[in-house]
């Protein structure tokens, strides 16, 4: 989960599969209540916030091309920037 407050509260869930093949999260992301009720913490986050869809517009996000063992190479070869 992830919160932030500026410019407005808002909230991202995400819950990846931890097996290979998993590398881009948007088809994981979900709103925060709904990663409650899969994970069964509860984040305390008020509803209003919690039960709002992720809008990738508004977050900011890189989407991992290849999964890499050892040293790794800079964020912007592993991850390129997404543009909207």
């Amino acid at each position: 989960m992830v919160y932030r407050t500026k410019p407005a509260p808002m909230a991202i869930g995400v819950m990846v599969p931890n097996t290979e093949g998993n590398l881009d999260i948007r088809k994981y992301m979900m709103t925060v209540a709904e990663l409650e009720k899969k994970s069964g913490y509860q984040f305390r986050l008020p509803e209003s916030v919690a039960e709002q869809k992720p809008d990738l517009n508004k977050w900011p996000y890189r989407i991992v091309k290849k999964e890499l063992l050892g040293k790794l190479p800079s964020i912007d070869v592993q991850c390129p920037r997404v543009v909207h």
